[in-house]
């Protein structure tokens, strides 16, 4: 959707730019430069929407909405329904729906038809001097308004047509943010202001983080958020200016946001996400931290450059590895002195089950830390290893096979002989989950990896017992 002031700000011309840099002497702030308001705009308030009358039909105000974000086929749609009832608004309307489409010839053509049928209305006069300014051409935006000012006098539509040609020139973003604003406490709800008073604040926003003043950044974030909640580029200079004034995980929020919108912001994120794990640390939140270096980690960040971070999430998957070896040391010896219980009946029986519930859960808790281990550390094949055995006494033998078979995959990738014969652990887990054929591949690729192996001879003779056995 294209706005005839929400220009996609790739394509933004020099002058927009420029208002950001250059001095407040070179612009519309000048005397020299800026259009004439003697009459001022401070004026009696007059309707809330505007000097002129607006037609109140809801469909006329959500023509004016469409047109104001840029919806044009929508706009077309419903202004080909409802122009001829809405007087001289329907030619300024049918501008403005010109001027978002690109056509500024036809949109001037439309302006001069409204300001033949009614030279009393200012609308024309500020509508004209938004589309020349929106093209670049302020020196005729200014005649526009100039003419419109000296004819009628101050008008709430005037005074926004004053603040969209500040937001355009070179120097002139914070007059025109003075002169939107303006024109909204004439009128609060004056049409086709949201957009500009939104970009206005945008700019002086930006204006004010490049000056190292980041809280008044957040400011005019804000304001442009309350006008247009959706917006992505103040979205931005609100994460923006709260990373600034220290706030990370605030502003990796709002990044966040965007990254899902498909904006390319993965390696900023990473560094509020580093940033705000920082910050969590000296509040002595370790849990919050290892979060947020997880998170950047997830985003791109390598042990280089999380750099204490890296130890924080060693640190942490050691602990937890730890933790799997006591819940796993304690299901172990709950299924040692439950031995030929469940056989019994009555009260050993009860105690059988009773135990067996409790090896359970003990398993569940190692299972748990293994996982979470994994996810501190993907490369912890100890972690891995363990897993497997905690399936495997879980009943899951399918998962038990899984998860040896990676460590026996991962040692093989990085060229490393394993520590023992993980690959007959996975192998005899298939059997168990009724799954031969699979064991007997990973045995024969055991082989053809070290045909010398200190296993080797074990593996054959566990490859031809299989194949002996037949299908099963």
């Amino acid at each position: 959707m294209v706005s005839m002031f929400r220009r996609p700000r790739a394509v933004l011309p020099l002058f927009a730019t420029a208002a950001l840099l250059l001095p407040s002497g070179c612009g519309p702030d000048a005397a020299s430069t800026a259009p004439s308001n003697a009459a001022g705009s401070a004026t009696a308030s007059a309707a809330a929407q505007g000097a002129f009358g607006y037609s109140t039909d809801p469909r006329a105000r959500e023509l004016r909405a469409l047109l104001e974000v840029g919806a044009v086929d929508g706009a077309a749609a419903l202004l080909a329904q409802i122009g001829p009832s809405l007087g001289n608004e329907q030619p300024v309307l049918a501008a403005r729906l010109a001027a978002a489409r690109g056509d500024a010839l036809s949109a001037l053509t439309e302006v001069e038809r409204a300001r033949q049928a009614d030279p009393r209305d200012p609308r024309p006069y500020a509508t004209a001097a938004e589309i020349y300014a929106g093209l670049g051409r302020l020196d005729a935006a200014k005649r526009e308004y100039e003419r419109g000012l000296a004819l009628l006098g101050p008008s709430p539509e005037l005074t926004r047509a004053l603040g969209v040609i500040g937001i355009s020139t070179p120097g002139g973003v914070t007059s025109g943010l003075v002169q939107l604003e303006q024109a909204q406490r004439e009128a609060p709800e004056l049409p086709f202001l949201r957009a500009p008073l939104a970009e206005a604040n945008l700019l002086v926003g930006r204006v004010a983080l490049l000056q190292n003043d980041p809280a008044t950044a957040q400011t005019h974030a804000e304001a442009g958020l309350a006008l247009l909640p959706g917006d992505g580029e103040i979205r931005r200079l609100l994460g923006e200016s709260l990373a600034a004034q220290g706030e990370f995980a605030a502003a990796a929020e709002r990044f966040e946001e965007l990254l899902a919108e498909g904006q390319p912001l993965a390696e900023e994120l990473a560094r509020l996400h580093h940033g705000a794990a920082t910050t969590a640390l000296k509040d002595r939140d370790r849990a919050r931290a290892i979060e947020h270096y997880l998170r950047a980690r997830e985003l791109g960040y390598d042990r280089e450059a999380l750099g204490f971070g890296a130890s924080v999430l060693d640190g942490e998957a050691d602990k937890c590895l730890a933790d799997a070896r006591e819940a796993y040391g304690r299901a172990e010896l709950l299924r040692a002195g439950s031995g030929g219980l469940d056989a019994l009946d009555g009260e050993r029986a009860a105690l059988a089950a009773e135990l067996e519930a409790e090896r359970l859960g003990e398993l569940g808790t190692a299972q748990g830390a293994l996982e979470r281990a994994l996810t501190l550390d993907p490369e912890r094949l100890e972690a891995l290893d363990l897993l497997g055995s905690v399936h495997l006494r879980a009943g899951r033998a399918r998962e038990a096979a899984l998860a040896w078979e990676a460590v026996w995959a991962r040692l093989d990738a990085q060229g490393d002989p394993p520590p023992y014969p993980v690959h007959l652990n996975a192998a005899r887990a298939w059997e168990m989950a009724e799954r031969v054929d699979l064991a007997a591949e990973l045995l024969r690729r055991e082989l053809a990896r070290d045909p010398k192996s200190e296993w080797a001879e074990t593996t054959r003779v566990r490859l031809a017992e299989l194949a002996a056995a037949g299908p099963r």
